[in-house]
């Protein structure tokens, strides 16, 4: 058996990340300043546009059955304008047939872009879901979704393991702005994941949560490190090579897409079975002329179509 082969047989468990770089249909809402993506928009965005892009993330998440021997039990995304997105991307690609759902609520984003989960019936079946706002900031909600998930007891090798999972799905502020401002609004959005997060854990001290997303910042930064009591896989991932990331500005690779577990689920870093985050690049790069190595094919660079998927690399949680 070849070793590709003996690696994807130990996958037990994978879920997915992805910002999915202003994944908009063509049709224009007058709530939300999305003129742009329209046929007469700056962007020229067309329906055979939407549906190239709906059909190439669709290939994507279903490679990494080839790579892993397994498709994510979730995915959360970022940067997506609304449910029928998500529904067109579960409903009428080859995606279907691996029978997902979507989690998904309008967030007050003045551009119209909001989080969502996609999760496989089979997997997992939710119980609650809520959507937390940051305060005054009219920015991407905070998704909270907490369900059964039926691989948790073989996850932690537990026959009687609590099969309830909370996860949140985030998209913080972005750095464009004033520094110290935009500082600000990450806290904000840092401080209302501990205040969920630490009321779950008030409860259930080994509760197991998943915290994924675009958070905007690095593993080091005080937001992130903010969120003290998670392990940070992405971290991990920066130990073994600084270099790394999943979003690259001008010759830099930043690792601003992350996942954190909290201790009830580092349960699984035993010395049979343990989490590590991949930031998954199949087929997603182009080479980079002017800084040199690669880049993400990214949809577009600034105006001009380039007909690529995101300008961001999905992270993949992976337990094995």
């Amino acid at each position: 058996m070849r070793e590709n082969d003996i690696m994807r047989a130990a996958v037990l468990f994978i879920a997915m990340f992805w910002n999915l770089e202003n994944f908009f249909d063509p049709f224009d809402n007058p709530a939300t300043a999305d003129e742009m993506f329209t046929p007469k928009g700056e962007y020229h965005w067309t329906w055979t546009k939407f549906i190239k892009k709906r059909d190439d993330i669709a290939k994507v998440l279903i490679s990494t059955g080839d790579t892993y021997g397994i498709f994510p039990s979730f995915i959360g995304v970022a940067e997506v304008e609304n449910r029928f997105v998500l529904n067109q991307l579960v409903e009428e690609t080859p995606l279907s047939r691996l029978n997902y759902a979507v989690i998904h609520r309008d967030s007050p984003d003045r551009r119209g872009i909001d989080v969502g989960l996609l999760y496989r019936k089979e997997d997992f079946k939710p119980l609650k879901v809520n959507y937390y706002s940051l305060k005054t900031l009219s920015t991407r909600l905070i998704l909270y979704a907490k369900g059964i998930c039926t691989k948790l007891p073989v996850l932690l090798q537990e026959e009687k393991s609590d099969d309830t999972l909370h996860i949140l799905v985030n998209h913080w502020p972005s750095k464009l702005g004033t520094a110290n401002i935009t500082h600000k609004n990450r806290m904000i959005a840092s401080n209302t994941v501990k205040h969920i997060t630490d009321s779950i854990l008030t409860v259930n001290p080994n509760a197991k949560i998943v915290l994924m997303g675009d958070f905007n910042d690095v593993p080091e930064s005080e937001p992130v490190q903010n969120l003290s009591k998670f392990n940070n896989l992405a971290a991990i991932v920066l130990e073994k090579n600084y270099k790394l990331g999943t979003n690259k500005y001008k010759e830099s690779w930043n690792l601003i897409d992350q996942i954190l577990i909290s201790s009830g689920l580092a349960k699984t870093q035993g010395s049979d079975i343990y989490s590590r985050m991949d930031i998954f690049s199949k087929n997603l790069l182009i080479e980079d002329k002017m800084y040199l190595g690669n880049k993400p094919n990214r949809t577009f660079v600034g105006p001009r179509y380039q007909g690529g998927i995101s300008d961001h690399l999905p992270v993949i949680w992976v337990v094995q």
